[in-house]
């Protein structure tokens, strides 16, 4: 076996790091991105009122706090696979070396 030419492998400490950025990524920009509705209500405002304009703000928050509650689910769904991966190559190298 030539392992001077393998190319695969995992790092955990890498894979970690990986994953612990991403969510730092989604938790300190993107969702406070999409739960900052106040330029787009500002933006409505000046140019449309009444009882339609604010059940349109009521949607628009209904659906940035239903769009940040799904990518914390994406996280946690991210998160399961990255650990199942992980499980998977270590049962893999585990058999390499079995009797």
């Amino acid at each position: 076996m030539d392992f001077g030419s393998t190319s695969y492998g995992l790092s955990k400490s890498g894979l970690n790091n990986f994953v612990t950025e991403l969510n730092a990524v989604v938790l300190t920009q993107v969702t406070p991105t999409i739960l900052n509705t106040g330029d787009v209500k500002n933006a409505l405002r000046a140019g449309w009122h009444g009882v339609s304009e604010d059940n349109f703000e009521k949607r628009l928050d209904e659906s940035a706090r239903n769009l940040s509650e799904s990518l914390q689910q994406l996280q946690q769904v991210f998160q399961q696979e990255m650990d199942n991966i992980e499980a998977s190559i270590a049962d893999m190298d585990a058999g390499l070396f079995q009797d």
